[in-house]
C-alpha cells in the first residue's frame, strides 16, 4: 500500500496562501486606520492650539477682520475633521470586511484540513487491516 496522498492537498495550500493573503490586506488597513487616526488627532490639536491663539487674542483685543479669519478657519477645520472621521469610518468598515474573509477563510482551511485528518485515519485504518490480513495469510500459509 502506497503512502498516504491528500486529493486536496493543492487545494488547501492554495487556501492558506489566499488567507496569508488576507492577513496582509488586513494589516495594510489597520495601518491606514491608525495613519487616519493620527491625523485625526493632529487635526483636533491644531484646532485647539488655534481656538487657544483666538481666546488670547480676543482678550486683549482683536479687530473683526481677524475675528472673520479666524471663523473661516475654524469652520474650514471642522469640515476637515468630520470629513476625516467619515474617512476613518470608511476604513474602519473595509476593516471589518477584510476581518470577515479571514474569518471565512480559516472555516474552509479548518474544514478542508478536518477531511484531511478523517481521510488520513481512514488511510491508517485500511493499512492497519492490510497488515493484519497478510499477516493472518502469513500465518496461515505457514501452518498449512
Amino acid at each position: 500500500m502506497g503512502g498516504f496522498k491528500f486529493s486536496l492537498e493543492s487545494v488547501l495550500k492554495i487556501k492558506n496562501q489566499l488567507n496569508d493573503v488576507l492577513k496582509l490586506e488586513y494589516a495594510t488597513i489597520s495601518a491606514e486606520v491608525s495613519e487616519q487616526e493620527k491625523y485625526i488627532r493632529e487635526l483636533e490639536l491644531e484646532l485647539v492650539q488655534k481656538n487657544d491663539e483666538f481666546n488670547d487674542k480676543n482678550a486683549i483685543g482683536i479687530i473683526s477682520l481677524e475675528i472673520s479669519v479666524y471663523k473661516n478657519y475654524f469652520k474650514d477645520q471642522q469640515f476637515k475633521i468630520k470629513k476625516a472621521y467619515q474617512k476613518l469610518e470608511e476604513i474602519n468598515e473595509r476593516l471589518v470586511i477584510k476581518r470577515e474573509e479571514i474569518i471565512e477563510s480559516k472555516k474552509e482551511i479548518s474544514s478542508i484540513q478536518n477531511l484531511k485528518e478523517k481521510r488520513f485515519a481512514e488511510y491508517e485504518y485500511s493499512a492497519k487491516k492490510a497488515e493484519e490480513l497478510f499477516i493472518e495469510e502469513f500465518v496461515s500459509n505457514k501452518i498449512t
